[in-house]
């Protein structure tokens, strides 16, 4: 899988392992403090960083 034209590799299991980080990290924020983390944070999140690294379709 590359990544964007960047013509480097992206390894599955550590993209994977990044991905699974963020979740738990917006969802542990989210349940100690609900008032100032979005429901939507993981998935802007994401959106962010596939625009970052060239892979959104938007």
């Amino acid at each position: 899988m590359k990544n964007g034209g960047g013509g480097r590799a992206l390894n599955p299991a550590w993209t994977a392992a990044v991905v699974l980080a963020l979740e738990d990290g917006f969802r542990l924020h989210r349940l100690i403090d609900p008032e100032t983390t979005p429901a939507d944070s993981f998935l802007r999140a994401i959106t962010d960083l596939q625009r970052t690294i060239g892979i959104s379709s938007t």
